[in-house]
């Protein structure tokens, strides 16, 4: 199995001396008997783009769980800026630094576009019942600077023409930008982003990737990226590391990972691979 050199063409940030952003080791969990992830290990730095790929079945979404809080794995730790998630109970995520979005897109119908992004900065906020009663100065400020924070990722995202709209009148590619804009709100260290292309045509796929790019470039956050969209990940990636059966396979840069064979076989199967050749 590969394992990964730091580096790559999108990682002019992504060094850091003091260590990694996520440390992942040893990671394992089983449903009824069946290990769905086997002492997983890898590693993000500050700022980098991560690709976890992996054909159906592989782990990904488990292991994505695992990281939000959702699951609690049978073994292993997950290092987050020195806190280990897995003693961590799920609604200290958002406040630890991690930010997700969801494979199938969660909102709320009969908000608008803007009220679903802003719903993200309430998981940030510390004001009790009763400063909202009284409408305290902090609940103002924290208002206005919530406010504030939405205009600019409407903007961000391209979400501005449409921010007054039910969130029901816009098309499911928007919907996207809008689960992706609200994870935003939080200014999230870490970014899940679980199949962010699904259902996307080209032309939106396109766009997503320079969005990807332009948003670590922008809050320089890491991004963790659960994708079938190979190309995609290909193109965003600094390193990519590949599941199989709840194991890792390979942990690289994109082009290492691509063109493993461990890897080509775990997606079209020894059959397959044997004609190829």
């Amino acid at each position: 199995m590969r394992q990964a050199r730091v580096g790559g063409p999108n990682a002019r940030q992504q060094q850091d001396p003091q260590g990694p952003l996520l440390d992942i080791r040893q990671l394992g969990i089983s449903f009824g008997g069946v290990r769905a992830l086997h002492e997983v290990e890898f590693t993000i730095q500050p700022a980098m783009i991560c690709g976890l790929i992996g054909p159906n079945g592989a782990g990904k979404t488990s292991l994505f769980n695992c990281l939000s809080g959702l699951y609690r794995p049978d073994t292993g730790q997950i290092l987050f800026g020195g806190t280990d998630l897995v003693k961590e109970p799920p609604h200290r995520m958002v406040e630890l630094g991690i930010g997700r979005t969801f494979q199938n897109v969660s909102v709320f119908k009969s908000l608008t576009v803007s009220q679903n992004v802003q719903l993200g900065a309430y998981s940030c906020n510390r004001s009790r019942v009763l400063d909202h009663l009284l409408r305290t100065r902090k609940v103002r400020e924290q208002e206005a600077a919530s406010s504030a924070r939405t205009a600019e990722l409407l903007a961000l995202t391209g979400l501005e023409d449409v921010a007054d709209r039910t969130i029901t009148d816009v098309n499911f590619a928007t919907q996207k930008k809008v689960e992706l804009a609200r994870a935003l709100m939080s200014s999230p260290r870490l970014l899940l982003l679980d199949e962010p292309a699904g259902g996307l045509n080209y032309a939106e796929v396109d766009a997503l990737a320079e969005m990807i790019t332009m948003l670590r470039a922008r809050f320089g956050l890491a991004i963790l990226v659960v994708e079938h969209h190979l190309n995609l990940v290909m193109r965003v990636s600094d390193k990519v590391v590949a599941l199989n059966f709840g194991r890792k396979i390979a942990d690289g840069l994109p082009r290492e990972v691509q063109d493993d064979p461990v890897v080509t076989e775990a997606y079209l199967g020894t059959q397959a691979v044997a004609e190829a050749r």
